[in-house]
């Protein structure tokens, strides 16, 4: 269970591309958050394409992590002959793709993720925005633990004393360089008023609101690697 990211910046930096991120694991691809500027990076990718399965996990529904949402369901079902299989804890999310035209038949809807390929997780809920719920979520392999975030201002207790008992293997958090007057990301002073030093390396800042990666490693931290191009032709 390896993530691979389709891009690094926030939804006010479409130059870093979305921060969604996949997997792929024996025949089913996991996709994690499909905003706006995934679709076209997907039908790039010969694994999303071939996979016999496909598993979308939704933080929130925020554009940056939906604005792709409608058309890779709507191209999974009709195109690929696949239906999805989305995770998201609201049925908000119903009401999003029926206004923009997508029938529940071209996705079966479920509030965590049962196993799948040998892959299980469940969301955990935290604070972004007060205007919607949102979720950051813990998965599950055979041979790796991570925490994802999402969008969040803070990371829940029990994730900081998991990664602090070893038993998560990797955190990500969305970081932004400062906190700003209505704060909805983490920030690297966040980080380090709640992750103990040894740990630190486990940690992988995501979702900027410029390229500040210098100091991310600065200070023990690793960065997700930003989209580069086509990573694999059809």
């Amino acid at each position: 269970m390896e993530l691979k990211f389709l891009g690094c910046g926030s939804g006010y930096t479409p130059n870093l591309l979305n921060t969604n991120a996949y997997f792929v694991k024996n025949d089913t691809f996991f996709l994690i958050d499909c905003g706006f500027t995934t679709f076209k990076q997907l039908l790039e990718i010969e694994a999303f394409l071939k996979a016999k399965n496909f598993v979308i996990l939704l933080t929130h529904l925020h554009g940056d992590h939906t604005g792709s949402l409608s058309m890779t369901i709507s191209y999974s079902y009709n195109i690929l002959q696949r239906v999805p299989l989305l995770i998201f804890p609201s049925t908000t999310v119903v009401d999003l793709l029926t206004l923009m035209g997508i029938p529940q038949d071209q996705y079966v809807l479920k509030q965590q993720l049962d196993e799948v390929s040998g892959v299980s997780g469940f969301p955990i809920f935290v604070q972004h925005t007060p205007l919607m719920d949102c979720f950051g979520y813990y998965i599950k392999s055979d041979n790796k633990n991570i925490y994802y975030s999402g969008d969040s201002s803070t990371i829940p207790h029990e994730i900081i004393e998991a990664l602090h008992n070893s038993i998560i293997d990797e955190l990500y958090q969305d970081t932004t360089y400062i906190e700003g007057r209505h704060p909805s990301h983490g920030t690297l002073d966040y980080l380090d008023s709640v992750i103990e030093e040894e740990y630190k390396h486990l940690v992988y800042c995501m979702h900027f609101d410029f390229d500040f990666k210098k100091e991310v490693k600065a200070r023990g931290y690793k960065a997700v690697p930003c989209y580069t191009g086509i990573t694999q032709k059809r």
